[in-house]
Order: C-alpha cells, then structure tokens, then sequence
C-alpha cells in the first residue's frame, strides 16, 4: 500500500515546463534545412513560426522572409514587425477611404445632390447684356456669381452630407446643355430656350465661384408670351410659376457622373413679379409738325428708372399713340411716336428721347359721345387740367431698322400699354376773367311767368385771358365760347348765369415777358344772356342798389369757360376751365 505522500504526488497535476532555448535553435534550425528544400506544396507566402499560444507557424519562402525582415528594420532580432503592430490603423485608414469613396459615389448618384444643390446653390446675376440679335435669337452675355450657401438647405441630414461630400469633390463642371423654361399655368406654353456652355464651378460650402458666360437664347412661342405680357401689363398676373429643365452632364474631378435631369419651378408671387418701371417726362414741347408734314409734332424726354443689372441694346421702335374712346374698351388712333437707338446700362436710370406726330384729329375722337355733351378729346384733356392722371395707350412696335429680326417683330406685334400722364392743376389757367362794359336788365314785369323775358338779363363783352403752358409752341386761335357762372352778392349766391350756347370769339396771343409766360386774350360779346334768380330778398337789394345807389353794384362770379380752339391738327374745344372774377354791373 502506498503511502498518502506517494498518492499525493501521483494526483497532482504536472505543471509545463518551459521549452528550453536549446530545443528552440534546433526546432528552428531544422525548420530552416527544411525550408532550403522547397516544393510544389510550398506555400509562396509563410506564417510567423510560432503564434502567441506556443503553436507552430506554416514555413515561409526566403522571398517573404526577406520582405518581411525589411518592414520589420530588423534582420536577425527577434522583435515584432512594425505592420504588425500597426495592422489595426492600417486597416481602419483603408476602410475610411472605402467609406469615403463609397459616401460620395452614393452621394452623387442619389437624390441627396439634387436636394442639396437645388437649395444651397445661389446665384447672383451682376450683368445680364445683349451682344446681338440674331436671326433664330439673340447672344446674351451673362455674369454672376455662384455660391454654395448650406445654411439654406432644411434638413440636418442633407445639410451634413452635402458639406462633406462637396468638400471632398470640390470641384463639379457642367458639360454644355440647352435648358429650356415653361410656364405651366399657361398651357406649358415654352417660353425660351437658351444654350449653356461648359462651367466650372467651386462647390464648397461659403466658396463664391465669379461666372462668364454667352449663351444664345431663343425665344418659344410669341402667342403664349404675349398672353403673358397682356395679364402683367393689365395688372391680372397675381403670381407665375416658371418650371426650367435641362440634362445636365455633370463630372466632378475624374468621376463623371453622367446626365442629371434638371427639372426646377419657382413661383413668382406679389412683390416678386416685376412691375412696370416707374418715369417721369423732364420735357415736353408741343409745336408744328416739321419736314412738310401737316398737323403737330412733340418732342419729350423721358427718364425711366432701371433698377436691373441689364446691358441691352435696342433698334429704334415706332409706336401707335391712343386714348380711351366713348366706351373704355375701345380705343381711339391719335398719332405716331418713335424712339431712336437705346442703350441701356446696368442699373443706371435711362432717358429717351421720343418724337411724336399728329397728322388730324378724327371725328370719332372730337365728336360728343351718345348721352354726353363731351367728347372723347374733352373728357382727356378735363382730366389733364384737373390734376388727374390721364391714360394714353402705346400699341407696341413697328422696327424701321429692316435689319431687325422677324422674330423680335412677330413678338412685340399687339402689345398694348397703357401709359398713365400725370394730370397738370389748371386752376391758374385762366389769369383774368372780366366782364367789360356790363349792363343790367330788370325782366318784363308783364311777362309770362317761367319764359326768358321773365328773368333778369346781362350785357357785356366777356374778356379772358387764357394763360398757355410753357410746352405749348404752335398757332392756336380762339373761334368760340360759352360759360355757366354762379353769381354772388356780398357773399351770397344770388343766381346763375346760363351762357350754353356757343358765342362768337376771337383771341390775340401775348407773348411772354418777364416772370409771365405766353397767353391768349379771348374777347367774346354776349347780348341779354337770361339770370335765374336763386335767392328773391337777395335780389331785391341788388335792384334798390342800382335804382338808388347811383354808382352801381359789384358782382363777384365763378365760371366754367369752354372754349373753341383751331390747331394745326384741327378744331376742338377745351371745355370746364374753372375761372373767378368780380364785375362791375350798372342798370341798363
């Protein structure tokens, strides 16, 4: 039996022994004999010999045993390789770049570019110039700036990606495409379509890119822009929606990303749309029509003020000048106007020089309209005397240079725009009203009640002197008058005056002096024109004035004068001109 130390022992686990370094050299040198004697079998690439858990490694070549002895620094020790030890960054720097790559591939072959280019891309147009017109279009020279702004794209993941996927490409360039725009409330009516050509541009966030560029732009359908311009002129284009597309080939450094179809609307709404520009005429002279033609001419200077960056060029453009007629939606013909060569500059205010003519004036324009007593001319020029703004109507566009396109005719044919004329206050038109050599006459007491005999009756030679404005150069001569005046005593009203019918006239100019400008004496002799009596106690004391004072009474009066004119364009009357004055009156 054995003893309990011998049974101890005999269960005790035996602990491993260390291999001793005399075993190692020989394990390693026969290892390296047999690798001298390499086979088919071989492997081309060995493993370490000895992993970290004691097992033995597969042999390797002295190919890979020298490459890796290099890498390592070392040719003999036996320290750890430095690849080895930095394995894990290698390898997290490959796979970055993978990612990286991966990222902006994605990134620009999926929607995320077209939703992050659509709202961070901004583009400011500094010049915008017409370099020609062409017969199929016209060359416009475009400049601007592009700037990538991420600030304005909405969502956090877009916003993000975009950065870094624009950061890394940088670059991106356009091949040369044709971009057209439409306008789908109007029938998806084309509206142009203009040639890009190739652009490059910095597509970093906050990076500003400076753009020149020509492309040639050609108008689409001229029926469906003109619709467009008769709502805007008319003031009925509330909003528009323009859709642009385009196939854009895109490349961003080596990587060609292909053909992207562009599509993008906008919507123009309020203030947004474009208003007519604002103008205002420094000069306007009104004479005899010159280079034997008949009738009158004007000449007028107009400053319109150009708050675009636009560099245009114009033809001379001859127009048709109107006026509303008896009913507003008919207009009547009153003469040409015409414009030489313009050049516009950007955002610089522009003045044009127009010339315009009136050969006649027709019936349709100087006849009173049905149930009226004025004409369509009257009801013009009342409005003008009266501070009123008065509306002309410009038919747009006849070309006298034959050199100017068909298309630019075809486009601008029946474009209708009105244009309003800031009214003149005439109330100092008439510098003196008088009434000379004024007798007064008591009605017939046997008269039948309510027949003219049965009123009171003025006699005088009517005087007026008409003041002319300063642009007012040509021949013009007074042929008739009439007037309505209220008349007052002491202040009160004591009746009315009915001259309605047209009396004899005839007028001698003044020419200007001093600080007076030019005018026109009118004299006209009225004979036992018929007073209606307003206010009989009133009345009474005017007669008793005139029968006892001895000396006469003063009668104070406000007029509306109407007067018959003949011009070189033809005869017509200026009617309501407001006039005051005080009379002396005597019994007759």
């Amino acid at each position: 039996m054995e003893s309990p130390e011998a049974q101890w022992a005999s269960t005790r686990t035996p602990s491993p022994r260390p291999a001793s370094r005399k075993s190692t050299r020989s394990s390693r040198s026969a290892k390296s004999h047999q690798s001298n004697r390499t086979t088919e079998q071989t492997p081309l690439l060995a493993r370490e010999d000895r992993s970290d858990d004691g097992r033995e490694d597969e042999p390797r070549t002295p190919a890979t045993t020298s490459l890796l002895r290099t890498l390592s620094g070392s040719h003999g020790s036996g320290k750890t390789p430095i690849w080895k030890k930095r394995w894990p960054s290698i390898l997290a720097l490959a796979i970055l770049c993978v990612v990286v790559v991966m990222i902006m591939l994605g990134f620009l072959a999926s929607e995320g570019i077209e939703e992050y280019a659509m709202q961070a891309a901004d583009f400011k147009p500094t010049k915008l110039a017409l370099d020609g017109l062409v017969d199929q279009g016209a060359n416009v020279h475009v400049e601007g700036d592009f700037t990538m702004d991420a600030s304005k794209v909405k969502k956090t993941s877009v916003r993000n990606i975009g950065r870094f996927g624009t950061w890394i490409a940088r670059e991106a360039e356009t091949g040369a495409f044709d971009a057209h725009v439409y306008l789908p409330e109007y029938g998806n009516v084309l509206v142009g379509t203009a040639k890009i050509p190739s652009i490059k541009v910095n597509i970093r966030n906050g990076h500003t890119t400076h753009i020149s560029f020509i492309t040639s732009v050609q108008p689409g359908s001229p029926e469906g822009i003109r619709n467009v311009a008769h709502d805007w002129i008319d003031g009925r284009l509330g909003q528009i929606r323009v859709k642009g597309k385009a196939e854009v080939p895109v490349k961003s450094g080596l990587i060609n990303i292909g053909k992207q179809t562009v599509e993008q609307s906008m919507v123009f709404k309020g203030g947004d749309v474009p208003k007519l520009p604002k103008y205002n005429i420094t000069r306007l002279n009104i004479r005899e029509a010159e280079g034997g033609r008949k009738g009158m001419g004007a000449d007028a200077s107009i400053v319109v003020k150009n708050d675009f960056p636009v560099e245009i060029t114009l033809p001379p453009v001859g127009v048709d000048v109107l006026v509303d007629g008896c009913s507003s939606d008919k207009q009547i013909f009153v003469g040409t106007a015409e414009t030489s060569q313009l050049e516009i500059q950007a955002k610089t205010d522009l003045e044009v020089n127009v010339t315009g003519n009136v050969d006649h004036l027709s019936n349709s324009l100087t006849e009173a309209c049905p149930n009226s007593a004025k004409s369509p001319l009257d009801a013009f020029i009342g409005d003008y005397m009266k501070g009123h703004d008065a509306t002309v109507y410009i038919n747009c566009c006849t070309f006298p240079d034959p050199d100017t396109p068909s298309w630019a005719r075809d486009l601008l044919k029946d474009i209708q725009v009105p244009v309003p004329v800031a009214g003149k206050q005439m109330g100092s038109l008439i510098k003196n009203f008088t009434m000379a050599g004024m007798h007064f006459a008591l009605p017939d007491p046997w008269a039948e009640p309510g027949t003219p005999e049965a009123s009171p009756t003025i006699s005088a030679v009517i005087k007026v002197n008409v003041g002319l404005p300063h642009e007012m150069n040509f021949p013009l001569d007074v042929n008739q008058v009439k007037a309505d005046a209220d008349i007052y005593y002491k202040g009160k009203k004591l009746g009315k005056m009915d001259m309605s019918k047209w009396q004899k006239a005839n007028s001698t100019r003044i020419e200007a002096h001093g600080k007076e400008g030019p005018s026109l004496l009118v004299q006209s002799e009225i004979k036992k024109a018929p007073i209606e009596i307003l206010d009989d106690d009133l009345f009474g004391e005017v007669v008793q004035a005139l029968i006892f004072g001895g000396k006469g009474v003063m009668l104070d009066m406000e007029a509306t004068v109407s007067v018959g004119v003949d011009t070189p364009m033809g005869k017509f009357a200026i009617r309501g001109i407001p006039a005051k004055g005080s009379v002396p009156v005597k019994r007759s």
